[in-house]
């Protein structure tokens, strides 16, 4: 999704202002935003492949039941994430 689409999802199921990168949904719904996605890889310098294919894990990720929502849960899923990235990265 664009912004202007991706920002009234996340203010009506989040209740946070704005877009976001990636939002999921628990019966497997799973949105990104290319848009943010390009901005933070160039950020980040990352490859742009690579920072979507890290929103799809974490949406993936949360669909297995992980969450994010204190600093331990959100550590143990980064740890997860990135396992995933990197062995899913660099077979692509």
């Amino acid at each position: 999704l664009n912004p202007q689409a991706m920002a009234p999802l996340n203010q009506r199921y989040l209740n946070h202002r704005g877009a976001t990168d990636v939002i999921t949904f628990q019966h497997g719904e799973i949105y990104i935003c290319p848009a943010i996605a390009k901005q933070q890889s160039q950020q980040r310098n990352l490859p742009f492949a690579k920072e979507l294919l890290l929103y799809a894990i974490h949406g993936w990720l949360h669909l297995l039941g992980f969450n994010d929502k204190t600093n331990a849960q959100a550590k143990r899923m980064e740890q997860h994430q990135q396992k995933l990235l990197e062995q899913l990265y660099s077979s692509s």
